[in-house]
């Protein structure tokens, strides 16, 4: 006698939903990212005390501060310029 096997189907279930974790962490990741991105102060950039500044005229006839560049070579100025 043969005994008889019975098949069963085996299929993943799929939820329709997401599970509320998963939820929650996308939104968390989300809240952080808008919140790092909206860092940081609205404005020209403030230079370091003693940092030496040098006015230039732009063509629409307003100045503009920018520090001075330095005349120090630096170890990879032979392969950026």
């Amino acid at each position: 006698m043969q005994a008889s096997r019975s098949t069963q189907s085996v299929t993943a279930s799929h939820p329709t939903e997401p599970p509320v974790s998963r939820i929650a962490a996308i939104a968390a990741l989300l809240a952080l990212s808008l919140g790092l991105a909206a860092c940081g102060k609205k404005g020209d950039p403030e230079y370091p005390a003693g940092t030496q500044v040098e006015t230039v005229k732009k063509p629409d006839g307003t100045s503009d501060k920018r520090p001075k560049k330095s005349t120090r070579p630096f170890v990879l100025d032979g392969l950026l310029n």
